[in-house]
């Protein structure tokens, strides 16, 4: 296999933790963030019809609640990504997952 592509953080910032989950479906790509650096976001990168290329810009970026630890992992499907992370809520580590879709 050739590599055709890499997909990196928008910001950039070292501690990212970029990439600590991915998920694939057909042509879109869901990669978790779970960094200190403020990068407990999800982005969700779409193929272009020129195929993959490498890029920094990703077609949405999901946020959870702060502190959610939301790349913890990731999962796509029919329209939905899931993130999933250590949420704390009233003052305990309960965990939580976060569905986001039309």
């Amino acid at each position: 296999m050739t590599q055709t592509a890499e997909l990196t953080p928008p910001k950039g910032q070292s501690g990212y933790q970029f990439g600590s989950a991915v998920a694939i479906v057909g042509n879109i790509i869901a990669v978790g963030s779970n960094g200190y650096a403020g990068g407990d976001d999800l982005y969700v990168y779409d193929k272009p019809a020129s195929g993959w290329q490498t890029t920094s810009r990703s077609a949405a970026k999901i946020s959870g609640p702060d502190g959610a630890s939301l790349g913890n992992c990731v999962g796509i499907g029919a329209g939905i990504v899931l993130g999933c992370g250590s949420a704390t809520i009233n003052q305990q580590l309960e965990g939580a997952v976060f569905v986001f879709g039309p």
